[in-house]
């Protein structure tokens, strides 16, 4: 670090890199090469977590009250919000594909690798002169030779999360086996955590985001630059240090058992006070995560990077802690707390919020970066350039956001939602959709799939045409139309 510093001061004193500059050397670089880009991806993150949402949908209540996160609320005070953001291809895997290529994969790729023949965000920004990097702790995109890391110029990946086994055996989980998703997974996490965590800086998303500024704190000037940080928390299982959770959790959820990696299923085989303790993990964890979140923008903000640099914050999806009478995801249906994530986007100089009320997914943050980055074209992509909305302008839209994964289909428009539930093809004729009027009931809570029979319809209508469209071939997989 010594060297680190007698190297910047004697640039400094030699007027080096426009160091001796008035202008400050962030603000140089990006007058010499343009903007930068930081992506900061946080899995499993809910939306209605943050307080910027709280005016559509109630916002995540622990035990002890309503879940905090500072920092990402005073950064939605300065970007665009983007009040209906929605999962395309899902869950992990299949979500990162759409932000990576600007295509919706699904349904003809599930949880695979990379494809060879995609073309990557990262290979773009290469091509038009950018650096382009990965920090993350996301362990399925990386191992396994899944290789999302193929065409970034550098990586970094941060180890142990879930079944990213380290070294350390296998520990016995506390509480009732059948209370615990039984994937090998939590085992392992949790000898990762008993044989390395120390501190709350030991953390996964700590260290991720610590790796992020410790990189921009040698390539801050050095732009342009893409750097995307990916961190697998607020995923389960939910371990953030006990006095997060002490801020959460009340008398009776504090004598309940902590099932920190709950089962993908039915709620009703945990009690109302093991879900209470759930409800508080998980806030917890969120809390967590925006603490170390909050770390990388106040150190973007103190390179001067707020100045240059479009900073993005969203997530994949969302997670069920007893909403809808279900935990976890997959096996239930994609309602809005599981399909609707948040994307928050920050302009160089921006200095007030500004909502967007389109709908907008995951595909659109690629032809959005080369828009801005000002490349070439890409003509095959699905997504749509954000841009005109980002500087106040109109921006096209769609009428309907599609999402699809595990079994299950969602068709979003402005104002009805048509969840089919997650099922096996013997199972979809017998277990028909649901349909919800968002505009007067955003928890959905009143299924009106029979009194509006043609809206469902018209909803299916558009998801079949839209696949023979775009995909070149009807959905022969698709769920029956209602």
């Amino acid at each position: 670090m010594m060297a680190w510093k007698a190297m910047r001061a004697l640039a400094l004193t030699l007027g080096i890199g426009g160091l001796a500059n008035t202008t400050s050397p962030a603000e140089a670089a990006a007058d010499r090469r343009g903007m930068n880009f930081i992506i900061i991806v946080s899995d499993s993150f809910r939306f209605d977590t943050l307080s910027c949402y709280s005016k559509l949908y109630p916002r995540y209540r622990a035990p002890n009250g309503e879940v905090q996160t500072p920092h990402l609320d005073r950064f939605a005070q300065q970007a665009a919000i983007f009040e209906r953001c929605y999962a395309g291809s899902y869950p992990t895997v299949q979500n990162r594909k759409d932000l990576f290529t600007g295509t919706i994969v699904f349904p003809f790729e599930e949880w695979s690798p990379l494809s060879p023949t995609a073309v990557t965000f990262a290979k773009r920004m290469n091509a038009a002169g950018y650096w382009t990097q990965m920090v993350q702790d996301t362990p399925h995109t990386i191992n396994k030779g899944f290789n999302f890391q193929r065409d970034f110029t550098g990586w970094q990946f941060i180890r142990g999360q879930e079944g990213d086994n380290e070294g350390a055996r296998p520990q016995p989980l506390p509480g009732d086996p059948a209370k615990t998703r039984s994937n090998g997974m939590w085992p392992r996490q949790l000898a990762n955590i008993q044989e390395f965590r120390r501190f709350e800086q030991d953390c996964f998303c700590a260290q991720t985001m610590t790796a992020a500024v410790q990189w921009l704190e040698h390539n801050y000037d050095q732009g342009p630059f893409v750097l995307y940080v990916d961190t697998f928390d607020p995923h389960e299982p939910w371990d953030a240090p006990p006095w997060y959770e002490d801020r959460y959790a009340d008398t009776r959820a504090r004598e309940a058992m902590a099932y920190r990696y709950p089962i993908y299923g039915k709620a009703d085989i945990y009690s109302q006070a093991e879900l209470a303790r759930m409800r508080a993990i998980y806030a917890a964890e969120a809390t967590l995560v925006d603490r170390w979140i909050g770390f990388l923008l106040e150190s973007i903000e103190r390179m001067g990077l707020m100045d240059n640099t479009c900073v993005m914050f969203m997530s994949d999806h969302g997670v069920s802690t007893g909403d809808h009478g279900w935990t976890g995801k997959n096996a239930m249906p994609m309602y809005e707390i599981i399909a609707h994530t948040p994307l928050l986007i920050h302009l160089p100089g921006q200095t007030e919020s500004r909502r967007v009320k389109e709908l907008v997914q995951h595909c659109d943050i690629m032809p959005t970066m080369l828009d801005l980055a000002e490349t070439t074209k890409t003509l095959g992509l699905d997504g749509i350039s954000l841009r005109p909305a980002l500087e106040g302008r109109k921006m096209k839209t769609r009428p309907y956001a599609f999402t699809r994964g595990n079994g299950g289909l969602l068709v979003t428009s402005e104002e009805w939602s048509l969840v089919y539930p997650v099922t096996t093809e013997k199972e979809r004729a017998e277990r028909p959709p649901e349909l919800f009027d968002l505009s007067s009931d955003p928890l959905q809570t009143k299924n009106v799939l029979r009194k509006n029979l043609g809206q469902a319809r018209k909803m299916w209508d558009a998801y079949n045409q839209w696949m023979v469209k775009t995909k070149g071939e009807e959905n022969a997989t698709a769920p029956p139309r209602p």
